[in-house]
């Protein structure tokens, strides 16, 4: 809990002079700090401060998962991942140059709920009449649901992949272009 509370208080004046005045290595703590906030709004073009959203965000998860992990209907969860990924549209605390991850992050919230309502749906419907539910049903609805979470994994993958290579043979165009007189836009 000590982490969260350090990035939730960090973004305010009061709390950093009070890390100058203790004795010790504050600016390791800065390092960490912004490790965790770097791509939060921090309220210097022009935007609303949003630093204290990573605290909020890592708490939101953490207690997802430990209600996931101890209850025994997954709604809850399903719920509050529903209402994440509403926070993090509305809010949108990410800096413009960062602002694919918020929209890479709410889908994937999005895409894991579309998973665990299935899976309960299959569970309830396997309790209330276990005949209508086979196990090709069960398959096919498991690889979708793998099918949901693997595509775009692999699509940021390949984008990731395209830009280094595009980013390696940037130069080499180049040279080749300015060997042969040309001049590349």
């Amino acid at each position: 809990m000590l982490p969260i509370l350090i990035l939730f208080l960090y973004p305010f004046c009061w709390f950093r002079k009070l890390l100058n005045h203790l004795p010790g290595h504050w600016y390791i703590l800065h390092t960490f700090v912004d490790s965790f906030q770097g791509c939060y709004k921090d309220g210097t073009e022009g935007t609303r401060d949003c630093r204290w959203f990573a605290s909020l965000f890592f708490l939101i998860r953490l207690f997802l998962i430990v209600l996931g992990a101890f209850t025994l209907t997954l709604m809850f969860f399903v719920l509050g991942s529903i209402i994440l990924v509403m926070v993090i549209m509305i809010v949108q605390p990410f800096k413009e140059n960062v602002r694919h991850y918020s929209t890479i992050n709410a889908n994937f919230l999005l895409l894991l709920t579309i998973g665990f309502v299935n899976i309960t749906a299959i569970q309830i419907s396997r309790l209330l009449k276990p005949e209508l539910v086979s196990v090709s049903i069960t398959f096919i609805s498991v690889s979708c649901i793998l099918g949901l979470l693997y595509i775009p994994a692999i699509f940021i993958h390949h984008i990731g992949l395209h830009r280094c290579w595009s980013y390696t043979t940037t130069p080499i165009r180049k040279l080749r272009a300015w060997r042969q007189g040309y001049k590349l836009l």
